[in-house]
Parts: structure tokens; sequence; C-alpha cells
């Protein structure tokens, strides 16, 4: 029997946390009971927390031999399966999230000869439900105004939909709902970074990190609310490591926080490496995409320009000051849960990630759907806070010293070149804006004089060959393009 943690009043008190984390010492093999049979040799635990919403498992060591399985599963038929390659190093793991009192554990070792290490240091006692059965408009635990990230808002942000991430996040003796984005940088690798914010990881011990688990893909598949979270939460990795943060929690700083996760994230999760751009002039449009209390992904959308501000702290210009506005299916906010969630431009590219806010669904006690909300800027997370390149997003996300303000997002496998610095290419030829577009987008020339400008589709089929002075518009059916102009070459997505 699993305890109700002794701090569990403790954690509830911060509404963030949806899990109190407390001690225990199980080893599988050690502890379990053991199974023979012809060709498998198991070990089986089973755990009860009475009364607890939901269990996670945080193990200590996880080491598996190439062909045995740990299987969890609760008593409403929901499966984790584990292998080798979920957890290769075998040091630190975590499960995901199981719903309800009770927790079986299996083991299960093709090779008599295996020596398979299971050890359980702590488990999380939810006591907050985050999947509820009877869920109003809303799938989850988020508020009814939230719109989901596959309605019509999000027709025209696919990529930045898929670039988005909900964290569950294990600080000490608590458990809580954070988001983050996948990110691109300038070597274009799929180098696995996640940006979120720093206070998603306040108190957090170096340890920790290595038991965050990051959900992919956790949406509907349209506008409408599944009836169960079903497989939704299948397309997770467990595990990362801090790259750099601001320092100051978003107090003095713009609360960023940068990730690397543990492994590269599969094909088949279709991940989106979000573009950026770090100058410090935002679009009057834009959206805000995140997992508000953990719940399924979502989208709120701004039509006026951000304005520069802070968090309260003694530093100025640190965050985007961001009011938004109603949609044909809501009026999206962000909640708890929403934190380190990305705001993205009307070209798609990530500004700033969600330190906090007064945005609500309900007005009331200064909060309301027209209170407005703060990102902490990544032009001020660039290199503003410190020379340490710990305390900077540029070493890292512009690893080629390129000093491009702004670059693209890329999908895995991620096979387009680096991006190569100012100095060797010069200045850019011309740019496009916005990409990706709806249909309708504008070429500026960047250099003096004319130039020949040729649109080419995604077989190499001429669409457009034409002349540049100062700026023209294209109008192009959906699909992919590659605008070229002298020896420089920029693709083009347009939905």
């Amino acid at each position: 029997m699993l305890e109700s943690p002794r701090h569990l009043l403790q954690v509830q008190e911060n509404p963030a946390n949806y899990a109190a984390v407390a001690p225990l010492d199980y080893d599988l093999v050690r502890d379990g009971v053991l199974e023979n049979s012809k060709d498998v040799v198991s070990y089986k635990a089973s755990f009860e927390a009475l009364n607890a919403k939901g269990i996670q498992l945080y193990f200590s060591k996880l080491d598996l031999s190439e062909g045995s399985i740990l299987r969890l599963q609760n008593d409403e038929g929901k499966v984790q399966i584990i292998c080798s390659k979920d957890n290769p190093d075998g040091g630190p793991y975590a499960s995901t999230l199981f719903r309800g009192e009770k927790l079986t554990m299996v083991l299960e070792m093709v090779s008599k000869t295996a020596i398979d290490r299971v050890v359980v240091e702590e488990y999380g006692y939810a006591y907050r439900d985050p999947f509820p059965p009877k869920a109003k408009r809303d799938f989850g635990t988020s508020d009814t105004c939230q719109v989901n990230a596959r309605c019509a808002e999000g027709d025209q942000w696919d990529d930045e939909i898929r670039s988005v991430v909900r964290i569950s996040a294990k600080v000490g003796g608590s458990a809580f709902w954070c988001s983050g984005v996948l990110v691109n940088n300038t070597n274009q690798d799929c180098a696995g970074y996640i940006y979120s914010a720093e206070h998603c990881a306040d108190g957090i011990t170096p340890g920790d990190y290595e038991q965050w688990v990051f959900y992919f893909l956790y949406e509907s598949p349209d506008c409408s609310n599944p009836g169960s979270e079903g497989v939704l939460d299948q397309k997770t990795l467990t595990g990362c490591s801090k790259i750099a943060s601001g320092g100051g929690f978003g107090n003095t700083d713009s609360d960023f926080l940068l990730l690397k996760l543990t492994q590269e994230v599969p094909q088949f999760y279709n991940p989106h490496f979000a573009g950026w751009d770090r100058g410090d002039v935002v679009s009057d449009s834009g959206v805000g995409i995140h997992h508000p209390d953990g719940d399924i992904k979502k989208i709120s959308s701004y039509t006026s320009i951000p304005t520069t501000s802070s968090l309260g702290g003694s530093v100025s210009d640190t965050h985007w000051r961001t009011l938004w506005s109603g949609t044909a299916n809501g009026h999206g906010v962000t909640e708890i849960g929403s934190s380190g969630s990305p705001l993205f431009n009307s070209s798609g590219h990530l500004v700033g990630t969600l330190s906090g806010g007064a945005s609500a669904c309900s007005v009331g006690g200064g909060t309301g759907p027209n209170e407005p909300d703060f990102y902490g800027k990544m032009s001020y997370s660039w290199d503003q806070i410190s020379t340490d390149s710990s305390r900077q997003l540029k070493p890292w996300l512009d690893p080629t010293a390129s000093e491009y303000g702004e670059i693209d997002g890329i999908d895995w496998p991620c096979l387009e070149e680096p991006i190569v610095s100012i100095q060797e290419e010069d200045v850019r030829a011309f740019k496009m804006y916005p990409n990706p577009s709806n249909g309708i987008v504008t070429v500026e020339n960047q250099l003096q004089g004319k130039q020949e400008i040729q649109v080419y589709d995604l077989l190499g089929r001429g669409i457009l060959n034409t002349t540049l002075e100062r700026q023209i518009q294209l109008n192009l059916i959906p699909g992919m393009y590659f605008v070229v102009a002298g020896n420089q070459t920029q693709k083009l997505m347009v939905r």
C-alpha cells in the first residue's frame, strides 16, 4: 500500500502541483513476485494508493536487457511498455501518469541469464484528476473558454502546433505541469532543444531533470473533444539536461530555460522544430499554443501588437505584454500549466515563452479574458542577461555564429544545410513574409538594384520568373516552394 505522502497538504497549497512525490525503496527483482515459465522469467508487483487520483513511478535505476520489457498497467487497461531503447543508459527514468489508485508492474525477461535492474525510488501521488471522466466543453481540466489547437483557429499553424510539448516536471517533493517548445538552431540538426520557462524548475536538483516527461502531440485530432484520453499520452520521452537559463526566474530577467532531451525525437512523433525571431519588434497578430492545467493542446490568438514590459522585477523590457482576442470557438487565454509555452508571431516564428499573467476565462480578482499575459522576450534571453554562455540562448541556438535575426522552423529529419554566417553569405538577398503563408506572400528586395527572381515547386517546375525591384506579392496555391534570387534560395510553405 502506497501511503498518502505526509507533505501532501503542503503540496496541495500550490495550485500548480498535481501530485506529491514520496520515497519508495522498491527493487522489483528483489521484492517482486517471481514467475517462471519455459520461455520467460517475470517479476510482478502491484501498488495501491488509497484515494489517489493517479500514480506515477520514478525510477533511480531502470536497466533492461535487449528483449526484456517492463509493462505498467492500471485497472482501466491503460498500458505503458518500456524497453531498453527507451532508457539506454539504464539510469533514472519516470513513468507516465496513470489514473486511479492501482498500478501493476511486470518485468518480462526472455533471457534467464539477464541481469535487469528495476528500482523505484519515489512515487507520485496525484491528488488532482488530470483527465476527469465527465469533462464539460473541454476534455480535461482547463477552463471552458479555451480553444482546442486543431479548431479553425489553428488551421494556419500546423507546424507550430507540432512543436509544442506538455511537460510533467518533477521538482523535489512535487510534480506539476508546464509547457515547452521544440526549437530549431542554425545547425538545423534536430538537436532536441526544448525552450521553456525557468520558474518551472524553481527549487530543482540536477537529478530531477532526468525524470521529466515530455508529451508530444497531446492534442485532439480536430476541434472536438475526445471521449477519453485513449492513446494520446503514448508519445513521450523521458529525461533532459539543463543547457542554459536566465538565473532570475523572471524576477530580474526573462525567465528562460533551455533544455536538451536525452534522446532523439522519433520520426513517427512527427516533430517540428520551431523557427524563431530574436528581434525586438513583434507583429500585430499571432498565437500562443499551450497545455493549460496539463490539458490537451490549446491555442490563444492575439490581434494587437504586444508591448514591451517586465514581470514586475527590477529590470525593464524583459517581457512581451500580450492581450488575447475572442475567436470563433472561444476566447483562448492561459492558465497554470501554460507556463513555458511559446508565443508565435505572424510568420510562425517564436518570440518568447510564457512567464505568467492575469488572463482567465472568468472576470474576478484582477483576472479575466481581457487581462494581459507576459512572455519572456527571446531578444532579451538571447544575450542580454550575462556574457556567460550558460545564461544565454545565443551560443546554443546560433552555433554557426550566423548572426541571423530569424530562422524558419524545420521538420524531422532536418536535412537542410546549416545556416552560414552573414559574413560568409554577405546579406540576405530578399525577405519573404509571412512564411508559412495562406497564399499571399510579400517578397522584399534587400539589395541595391534589381534582381531576377524565380519560384519553383517541390518537383522543380518553374512557377514564376520575374524582376524584383523593391517588393512584389505572390499568390500561390497550397504547397512547398523554393524562391531563388542570385545564389540564394529560401523555402516557402503555403497552407
